[in-house]
């Protein structure tokens, strides 16, 4: 019967799950396709639905309730009724006089009310000539809705957060920059440690006024340039970093981003690390997935297998996407990948921002956002009642 017929469309034709191994990115840059994987949402999770047809005449009652549980609205709903707020809610109190002024208006209104006690109840009711809009919407109802309604407008109703006033509107950035000698490579032009610092300076020209600390590293990593809001210092200090200079080699990344952590705890703002490598040792793996803490986005600035080194460049392996995505997975990390025009900096920018708006959202620093201020255009409305001739609340 019917159950058998739920027990079917839920065994054979819907299939919900959420991937709870699924990487914290929420892109990954397929180089291949040149598209964003939308792989995993920490927010809602990620559920695939199975393309099996049915009859959807007949099970249509059964599917519809499975389907709307998936729905993203349902914790959006539930995040606003929980976040639900007044920011002044001593303000709430001035409804007690305002439902003790209309309960007093409307007994003055009343006009049976002078002849209790004089004539009987059933009598009364039949001698009382009553106003045809006694039944209606009256002008004491309008005052009624006005006065609550600017009541909780002052109360300061809210749900979301906004920004301090005195908080940057940008992101910090806290630059990890790879000096290997792989970086010396010239199948990117001019090398990739070049084209890195390029990069640098041109990501820096699309966010004036973001502050941006720079970290070197190789077998260890090395503190250039704290925070700072001097672009052109930091591209001057990247533009003169030389692997012959760093005193262990080897790849340190984790460490690297260890110290990139830092800096954004000291820094005190919301901020990202932009990690600039051409490859990262999969033994790095383990440690990067320990330290996932501020977002991090990484730059690969290497030639892949169809782009062979020139003839006098100093030799180093080809781009491996394949183990850098691992990387980047078990770092919680976006993969951009070079690109000669500057499409790569717009993705990493948009990165940049999610995660700047995400921290924004979780920042003690943010504040309620009032949303009282909405109300004022329907108490405005409500005033207009007043211009209609005859239209008065009778204290008398």
């Amino acid at each position: 019967g019917e159950v058998d017929a739920q027990r079917r469309v839920r065994a054979n034709t819907v299939d919900m799950h959420q991937d709870e191994t699924a990487p914290k990115s929420a892109q990954h840059f397929d180089i291949h396709h040149s598209l964003f994987d939308m792989r995993h949402s920490d927010q809602a999770g990620e559920y695939r639905i199975s393309n099996r047809e049915f009859p959807r005449h007949k099970y249509r009652p059964v599917v519809a309730p499975l389907l709307a549980q998936t729905s993203p609205l349902v914790p959006r709903a539930s995040s606003l009724f929980n976040s639900f707020h007044f920011l002044r809610p001593l303000w709430l109190l001035a409804l007690i006089p305002v439902a003790l002024i209309v309960m007093a208006i409307m007994r003055k209104q009343d006009a049976s009310r002078q002849f209790t006690g004089f004539i009987d109840d059933h009598l009364l009711k039949h001698l009382v000539v009553r106003p045809n809009t006694s039944q209606g919407f009256r002008p004491v109802h309008g005052l009624t809705i006005a006065w609550v309604v600017a009541t909780i407008a002052l109360a300061g109703p809210t749900w979301l957060r906004e920004p301090s006033p005195f908080a940057s509107d940008q992101s910090t950035i806290v630059f990890v920059q790879e000096v290997t000698p792989t970086m010396l490579a010239e199948d990117v032009q001019p090398s990739r440690l070049q084209r890195s610092v390029h990069k640098i300076r041109d990501l820096l020209a699309l966010r004036p006024g973001a502050e941006a600390s720079l970290i070197a590293y190789a077998g260890s990593p090395h503190l250039v340039m704290p925070m700072t809001g001097d672009a052109e210092i930091i591209e001057w200090f990247a533009g003169n970093l030389d692997p012959a200079i760093m005193p262990r080699k080897g790849d340190a990344a984790a460490q690297a981003i260890a110290l990139a952590n830092e800096q954004l705890q000291s820094a005190g703002k919301p901020g990202s690390i932009v990690l600039i490598t051409d490859g990262i040792d999969d033994r790095q793996n383990q440690q990067l997935a320990e330290l996932r803490q501020g977002p991090v986005h990484i730059l690969a600035v290497a030639g892949d297998q169809s782009k062979p080194l020139p003839p006098g460049s100093p030799p180093a392996p080809a781009l491996d996407i394949d183990a850098l995505k691992t990387s980047a997975d078990a770092a919680g990390a976006t993969l951009t990948v070079v690109t000669p025009d500057g499409s790569d900096l717009q993705t990493l920018s948009r990165n940049i921002n999610t995660s700047f708006v995400a921290a924004q959202q979780d920042d003690e620093g943010s504040r309620w956002k009032d949303l009282g201020y909405w109300l004022t255009p329907l108490i405005a409305l409500m005033t207009l009642l007043w211009f209609r001739r005859g239209w008065m609340v009778n204290w008398e």
